[in-house]
C-alpha cells in the first residue's frame, strides 16, 4: 500500500513506518478492501483526501525513531498525514500508540526496529486507526492587567460576561473550546 502515497516517498528521508501484518486486517486482504473498509470514495489514491491515501501516511514519521526513543517519548508526534496526530505513551511500562486511558487500551508494537534502507519499521498488532484527541479547553487571559481591574471593577472579569468560540479539526471532530473574557473599552 505505500506505493500509492508516490508523492509522499519521493523525499529522501530516514523514515518511521508502522506497518500491520495481513493478519490483523482479517478478510480484507487486498487494497481494494481495505479503501472500501476505511471509506475511500474513488480509487484515486495518490488524492490526499483520499481514506487510504490519509491511512498509509498517518503510519509514517519523516524521522527515524527507533523503539527505546518512541517508548520514551510519552508525547504527540506529527505523521506524514496533514493536520493529525500520534500519541505516543509508556503506562506501567508497555508503549501504546494512540493510548485510550478510558478503556486501557491502544496499539502496541509486535516487532520493532527492523532496519530498512531508508528507515525503519515497526510491526504493530493491531490496525493504527487515525486518532483525533479529545476536546481540550483552552482559557485566553488577554485582561490580566491590574489597571484595568482598578479602572473598571464592575465589569472587569464579569463570569456572565465571558465569550466562546469551538474549533473544528478537518473531519468534523471537535477539538478545543476557546474560551476568553471580553475586551471593555469605554
Amino acid at each position: 500500500m505505500i506505493s500509492y502515497v508516490e508523492n509522499y516517498v519521493e523525499r529522501k528521508y530516514k523514515y518511521t513506518l508502522f506497518a500491520e501484518p495481513n493478519e490483523v486486517f482479517g478478510e480484507y486482504q487486498t487494497v481494494e478492501q481495505v479503501a472500501a473498509m476505511l471509506g475511500a470514495e474513488d480509487d484515486n489514491y495518490k488524492d490526499e483526501s483520499n481514506a487510504l491515501n490519509q491511512f498509509v501516511a498517518y503510519h509514517i514519521l519523516t524521522q527515524q525513531y527507533g523503539y527505546s526513543e518512541l517508548a520514551n517519548a510519552n508525547t504527540n508526534v506529527s505523521p506524514l498525514a496533514p493536520k493529525r496526530l500520534m500519541s505516543l505513551k509508556d503506562v506501567d511500562g508497555t508503549f501504546f500508540i494512540n493510548y485510550n486511558s478510558e478503556n486501557g487500551d491502544g496499539v502496541t508494537l509486535r516487532e520493532y526496529n527492523i532496519n530498512c534502507k531508508n528507515g525503519i519499521i515497526h510491526e504493530l498488532n493491531s490496525i493504527l486507526e487515525i486518532y483525533t484527541p479529545k476536546p481540550t479547553t483552552v482559557t485566553w487571559e488577554l485582561t490580566d492587567y491590574s489597571d484595568l481591574a482598578s479602572l473598571f471593577s464592575s465589569v472587569y472579569r464579569v463570569t456572565s460576561a465571558s465569550s466562546t468560540s469551538t474549533k473544528y479539526v478537518d473531519n468534523g471532530g471537535e477539538c478545543f473550546l476557546k474560551l476568553s473574557p471580553p475586551l471593555f473599552f469605554l
